[in-house]
């Protein structure tokens, strides 16, 4: 290495780079919206319990679905259905589970906030619950406590 100078860099002329729409879901020509922007939503932060049990998803306008439990939690369900139901809707949820010896049914209203297609087995449907009447909770609540221990099981 020398102690001597480096040449100086050679001129580079200004190159105009496009702006970045602050809106990724906006036109950039015309800054409209394409499509609304999914709602921000925290992660489910209650803890699932696998379940095994049948559920049927009743549209608004009384349609049904049955399908089967995937898992439970105390703010919401996942459900597996043979066709895909319409997001960002309300459903009555008609769930029957067993655990402990004991069968659970109770109804819920959830907001459909996920589908997805869970192999040839059909689609996972992520609900969440609103407000759970009493008999609901108690059901819920049994579905997502500890199980029975008399096995060694948590």
């Amino acid at each position: 290495m020398s102690n001597e100078p480096h040449p100086p860099a050679p001129e580079v002329a200004a190159v105009a780079v496009p702006a970045v729409p602050a809106d990724p879901v906006a036109d950039p020509a015309t800054a409209t919206p394409v499509r609304p922007a999914p709602p921000a939503r925290p992660e489910r932060a209650a803890t699932r319990y696998p379940c095994s049990g049948r559920a049927r998803v009743v549209s608004l306008d009384n349609r049904h679905q049955d399908g089967a439990m995937f898992d439970i939690s105390k703010s919401g369900a996942s459900v597996v259905l043979e066709l895909k139901m319409p997001m960002n809707q309300w459903y009555t949820l008609k769930i029957s589970v067993f655990k402990d010896g004991v069968v659970h049914n109770f109804a819920v209203n959830g907001f459909c906030v996920h589908a997805s297609l869970a192999r040839e087995s059909g689609f996972k449907h992520g609900f969440e619950f609103d407000k759970p009447n009493e008999a609901a909770l108690r059901s819920i609540n049994a579905l997502t406590g500890p199980t029975n221990t008399r096995f060694g099981l948590r």
